[in-house]
């Protein structure tokens, strides 16, 4: 990546006197050169589990910290106002897990969103549509609930009160699917 600055400059003149200053400020780049990878990119909501990661990605201001989230399409193209969090700002460089069911309105699409954090703050982020049904396997919520939490370690209270937040979402949606709502 090339280094950017800006450099101001000011001169001062008072009859004879004159002086000069001037100020560089290095500007942060973006982290760059990389993309988002989700598989697989269409499933079941909650049962089918989606691995995402972040590949490629560089910054000279490191270490490199990703954050995962997805947004329903609220009009059916990408608006990623409404942003909610699957994993949290962390090293790591791939998150695993299950997505609420898009809106059947909208094909069932969802946005799989990838925020890339340098050191020093710079936010660069990618996003890439996904397809998410709502499992018809699963009868109720107490079902989905229980599928929704498989594989969470009773200590995970944050995946915990995601797959709540899942349900709430899975049962909106489904209202809204099924034409109960409008």
């Amino acid at each position: 990546l090339m280094k950017k600055s800006i450099t101001f400059m000011c001169q001062i003149i008072d009859g004879e006197i004159s002086t000069k200053g001037s100020l560089t400020i290095q500007i942060n780049q973006l982290p760059s050169g990389g993309k988002l990878f989700v598989d697989p990119t269409t499933g079941l909501s909650p049962t089918t589990r989606h691995m995402l990661k972040a590949i490629g990605w560089y910054d000279t201001q490191l270490p490199l910290r990703y954050k995962y989230g997805y947004y329903l399409t609220p009009n059916g193209q990408e608006d990623s106002s409404n942003t909610s969090t699957l994993c949290d700002y962390s090293l790591s460089t791939s998150c695993k897990t299950s997505l609420p069911p898009g809106l059947r309105q909208y094909d069932y699409n969802l946005f799989i969103q990838l925020f890339i954090r340098d050191d020093n703050g710079g936010v660069s982020n990618v996003s890439t549509p996904i397809i998410s049904k709502p499992d018809s396997g699963l009868v109720n919520l107490t079902q989905y609930l229980s599928q929704a939490m498989k594989g969470i370690p009773s200590e995970d209270s944050l995946s915990q009160l995601r797959a709540i937040s899942f349900l709430k979402e899975y049962k909106l949606n489904t209202d809204i699917n099924s034409g109960q709502l409008d």
